[in-house]
């Protein structure tokens, strides 16, 4: 009968590039043998070879990551994510005086009055839905109440650089009129905004789409239609009648180029053009 050996060798190398005796699989088939008298010493590996191997690790890591794909969350980790949103709390607190009763300040959240007054504490809350969405909300508490300024769902995996945000917003007109109270670099509005859009800027219920063009400098193409009615947009277009939306005709359109130029290390330049559109109400098809 024809005996059937099946057996592994494993030949090891060491560190030092001594060789280990190859040993059999199966244990119980070979034969027993005597332990050596001492272990061969082995030579630290230097510190430039781990530097290498960390190194190539760490681009294989990389690799890996790479080409796996992004997946929705489903299930409890869904359930968890959208539990688990980034929040934010910012307080602003103003100190003035005035020489007059009533100052002619123009901003919703400007000192009105000597001494000290709660601009706002605003509440800022974000999270990603899931790979093609993240949503955004920030309210505001202040002395008058609650207030919703901004709540709205963007896009993240558009093709052909497009981005779609949709709910209620705060118009790309110009650079200041996007940004929140704790970003400004002053403590009450730009005049102009207070001037041409009241004292909470441009904002309303709507859906805007930007598109980043394949230029070798940074240039934004923006539009964005609205209500043109409600606190936001009540000053510029339909003052204090609020006829509704009965056509496309009724809706504010906000459009918006932007470019940037990195002109070095510590200088820069902005520059862009915005126009709002909408209906008037001093008269029937008169139109700002």
């Amino acid at each position: 009968m024809r005996a059937r050996w099946a057996a592994l060798a494993l030949v090891l190398l060491d560190a030092g590039g001594a060789w280990a005796a190859p040993a059999s699989r199966n244990a119980a088939s070979a034969p027993a043998a005597s332990a050596p008298a001492s272990r061969p010493a082995t030579r630290p590996a230097a510190p430039e070879d781990l530097a290498e191997l960390q190194r190539a690790m760490e681009a294989d890591r990389k690799a890996a990551a790479a080409a796996r794909p992004e997946r929705a969350p489903t299930g409890v980790a869904s359930v968890l994510q959208s539990l688990n949103p980034d929040l934010s709390l910012i307080l602003d607190i103003a100190l003035a005086g005035f020489s007059e009763e009533s100052p002619p300040m123009m901003g919703g959240h400007d000192p009105k009055a000597s001494g000290f007054s709660l601009q706002a504490l605003e509440l800022a809350a974000s999270a990603s839905v899931d790979p093609y969405f993240r949503f955004n909300a920030n309210l505001v508490f202040s002395p008058e109440g609650v207030e919703v300024e901004e709540v709205y769902a963007t896009t993240l995996a558009l093709p052909w650089n497009l981005q779609l945000r949709a709910g209620q917003l705060l118009t790309r007109f110009g650079r200041i009129n996007a940004t929140h109270l704790h970003s400004w670099t002053f403590s009450d509005q730009v005049l102009v905004l207070g001037k041409f859009f009241g004292g909470e800027g441009n904002r309303g219920l709507g859906a805007e789409l930007s598109v980043l063009l394949p230029l070798p400098w940074f240039v934004e193409l923006v539009a964005t239609a609205s209500n043109a009615a409600g606190e936001g947009a009540a000053r510029s277009f339909l003052g204090d009648s609020d006829r509704g939306v009965k056509g496309p005709g009724d809706l504010q359109y906000t459009a918006a180029v932007k470019q940037f130029f990195a002109l070095g290390d510590d200088w820069s330049l902005a520059w862009g053009l915005s126009g709002a559109f909408g209906p008037n109400a001093t008269a029937a098809g008169n139109r700002t």
